[in-house]
């Protein structure tokens, strides 16, 4: 692969000016790491900031004032006899750390690199790095979501007291739901977290949910869950089932909260407190990665016509509406439904409400819907309907089979009751 650096003429320390899409920045040129892209010239600015810069759209100016950048190596620290923690990285603002060569931030690739950010963890577990890939979580696809399964399943048949996937929160909530179907009755802990503010602010929240989740790993649990702050303070994470959480701020460090149920329970410096019912660690794991990727999911509006449902759905093998209210949808989206079903589509309802269920006997709409071939999934989460409709399509031989699925309560995606306070969030 030709090196851009060398091309340019450029070194790291090096200061420049570069023109580029109509803008001048200054900046010291920061050594490129194994996830680089190709033609990507990394600055640090002045203003402490880092930016990415395509190469092939600028023009670089040499400037005088070389900065020196010291070599250095994160030292890796020595098996202690702790239980062994695995953390999976995928990619993310979480999965980085500061290098202080540079000031810059780059992707962890060790247990030393990790223990940069949060040196605590080294006291209670020895840990162990995987880098499965580095991806926005926006590129997420199901057959991501089927690797990082089949890595967190081989770590725990491996002997791995529990498996921390370090994950971007965007799409974070259909990740775990996919972990949740594709890992049955885990041995262990599979804890999903990330940061909403990288590890090179002040502010940020990488540190805290780092050492949350990895001692979440090393407690008594079975599933597959998400650890993140609690509130917009220090000190406390929430402990969410993987099929009931959903991140509900773009930017809070508080943004991810338990829907319908209590969270599982909560973790301070202190340790680990069960707040609600969850599976215990142990029993016989089963790995359950295989998808179909034919399912879709689509936000009914007003106004929205069935001939519009009927386009969006070609090639859809299992259809996921988020209805109004208690899952309803106009006369128009009805009549595709039944044409949809008529071809042999699943077609499942949930509801665009944050809490609470669908109820399709309400009203008359609902029960045309019903009789239209609807199949309605109570309180589950659209998302999470969607990315259980890919994995139900790998198993499924027909319809019926199909709908007895996505109805079947398989890994608390489905309450049976919902608590009044339910719509506070559930904060610890």
């Amino acid at each position: 692969m030709p090196d851009v650096y060398r091309e340019l003429g450029l070194e790291p320390g090096m200061r420049v000016r570069a023109k580029w899409r109509g803008t001048v920045l200054e900046g010291v040129v920061m050594p490129r790491h194994a996830f680089s892209g190709e033609k990507t010239v990394i600055l640090k600015l002045d203003s402490g900031y880092n930016v990415g810069i395509d190469a092939e759209e600028a023009e670089f100016e040499i400037l005088p004032g070389r900065v020196s950048l010291p070599e250095h190596a994160a030292p890796e620290p020595e098996p202690r006899g702790l239980p062994r923690v695995s953390l999976l990285g995928t990619g993310g603002t979480i999965a980085s750390y500061v290098d202080y060569r540079t000031g810059g931030v780059v992707p962890v690739t060790t247990p030393g690199e990790l223990l940069q950010i949060a040196p605590e963890i080294g006291e209670i577990a020895d840990l162990e790095v995987d880098l499965l890939f580095s991806v926005f979580s926006e590129e997420m696809k199901p057959e991501h979501w089927a690797r990082i399964a089949k890595a967190a399943y081989e770590k725990l048949k491996g002997g791995s007291s529990g498996v921390v996937v370090l994950h971007g929160t965007d799409t974070m909530s259909f990740t775990s739901a996919a972990l949740s179907f594709m890992i049955k009755d885990p041995a262990g802990p599979v804890v999903l977290t990330g940061s909403q503010r990288s590890s090179d602010r002040p502010s940020s929240d990488a540190f805290e949910n780092l050492l949350f989740s990895t001692m979440t790993a090393l407690s008594d649990l079975g599933e597959v869950v998400v650890v993140m702050h609690s509130s917009t303070s220090d000190g406390e994470g929430s402990i969410i089932r993987g099929t009931r959480v959903r991140k509900m701020h773009s930017s809070r460090r508080d943004a991810f909260v338990s829907i319908d149920v209590p969270p599982i329970g909560r973790v301070t410096r202190d340790g680990v407190e069960f707040l609600s019912p969850h599976r215990p660690r142990g029993g016989d794991m089963e790995l359950l990665n295989e998808f179909r990727d034919r399912a879709c999911l689509l936000y009914f509006y007003p106004g929205m016509e069935g001939e519009r449902v009927l386009r969006f759905a070609e090639g859809c093998e299992a259809l996921i509406i988020a209805g109004t209210g208690l899952g309803h949808v106009n006369r128009g989206v009805r009549e595709a439904v039944r044409a949809l079903t008529r071809d042999g589509v699943f077609v499942g309802v949930t509801t665009q409400c944050i809490w609470g269920t669908v109820n399709l006997n309400v009203y008359a709409s609902g029960r045309e819907l019903l009789l239209a071939g609807a199949t309605p999934l109570g309180d589950m989460l659209p998302e999470v309907a969607y990315v259980k409709a890919t994995w139900a399509l790998a198993r499924a031989g027909d319809l019926e089979e199909m709908r007895r699925i996505m109805t079947s309560n398989l890994a608390g995606e489905i309450s049976e009751g919902r608590d009044f306070r339910a719509y506070l969030g559930w904060r610890p």
